[in-house]
């Protein structure tokens, strides 16, 4: 079999989303392609290349497009420009993807194998394994709409690393849950290292970063700010970029207003608080307005049926003019 040297490929993708505010203006979008909406650019003109065996750590502050970029490579999302390419069989973990609600833990395990192509035969061989990589006990057998965060990341974890992908994505997934889990996580990730396995940490953790990973991109905004080897610097600029952020929350009255609150209560806690908001107001996908109430809610969800019932129609109707006029040229 061909060896392949480059796992993951990113050449000049940028990523955008519509900023629509309601069910109709969505509706346009996905029919029409509309280009008057306002949109918010996630990613833009990204380049690097993983290759095979590396351990690569994506760091940045929220809202810098690090998921953005595990849906690209996940397919879960297309870029809207350049190309993105993954060789070999990769699996994204992270809280709650690929899992369903209703559905038991066990039920979930069958499932998410299934999708991965296994036979009933392989799921049976590697169930056991996964329950008890899990620690999840008599809760495997409970609805996950029951499980905690870090149960979510357990029993995902589990799954993923019983189906030998040949990358990894972690994104945050090792964030929650107990610390002792996180270690027997981060063990196995050394382990798969050593088989020529490529592994993408999304992280905010440093440590995570300089214990195990030999590449680090640090991501801004959606740009590139450095895609090096030489962790320490990287990280070291890193650190002196985020106090300095820290410092300039007072410099804008929007943080003052959601900060000076919580600074009367807990003075330890502003700037955790406070960094995700940074982030996510520099991004320009931050609202501070009130929460829907539950009729508009529901108002929208009756439009969207009304919406779909109506493409429905449309579609049914070009089927039937397709086939009338396939029959004419026929006879």
């Amino acid at each position: 079999m061909k060896e392949i040297n480059d796992r993951i490929i990113f050449s000049n993708v940028t990523k955008e989303y519509a900023m629509t505010k309601t069910v109709k203006e969505r509706m346009l979008v996905f029919l029409t392609r509309a280009k008057k909406v306002k949109r918010f650019r996630a990613l833009s003109d990204v380049n690097f290349t993983i290759k095979s065996g590396e351990v690569v750590g994506l760091i940045g502050l929220n809202g810098s497009g690090k998921s953005t970029i595990a849906n690209l490579m996940i397919e879960a999302t297309a870029p809207t420009k350049g190309r993105v390419e993954v060789n070999g069989k990769l699996e994204l973990i992270a809280i709650g993807v690929g899992l369903s609600n209703e559905l038991t833990g066990i039920e979930n395990i069958r499932q998410k194998c299934f999708m991965m192509g296994m036979s009933r035969k392989e799921i049976k061989a590697i169930t056991p394994d996964i329950i008890e990589f899990s620690e999840l006990g008599d809760f495997i057998n409970q609805p996950i709409k029951k499980y905690s965060s870090g149960m979510r990341a357990k029993l995902g974890f589990s799954i993923s690393i019983q189906t030998s992908p040949d990358i990894l994505v972690v994104d945050e997934a090792l964030s929650v849950g107990d610390r002792a889990f996180a270690d027997k996580c981060l063990k196995v990730i050394q382990d798969l290292t050593k088989t020529d396995k490529t592994v993408v940490f999304v992280s905010h953790s440093n440590q995570q970063i300089k214990q195990f990973c030999d590449h680090i991109i640090w991501l801004d905004r959606g740009k590139i700010i450095a895609d090096s080897y030489d962790l320490e610097y990287v990280l070291k600029s890193y650190d002196t970029y985020v106090e300095s952020r820290k410092k300039d929350i007072a410099a804008f009255p929007v943080y003052k207003k959601i900060a000076e609150p919580i600074r009367e209560h807990a003075k330890n806690i502003v700037v955790a608080a406070t960094q995700e908001q940074i982030a996510l107001v520099d991004s320009g996908i931050l609202a501070i307005s009130k929460r829907k109430n539950r009729k508009t809610v529901r108002k929208e969800k009756q439009q969207m049926r009304v919406y779909f019932r109506v493409i429905y129609a449309l579609c049914l109707s070009l089927l039937a003019m397709t086939i009338l006029i396939i029959t004419m040229i026929l006879s």
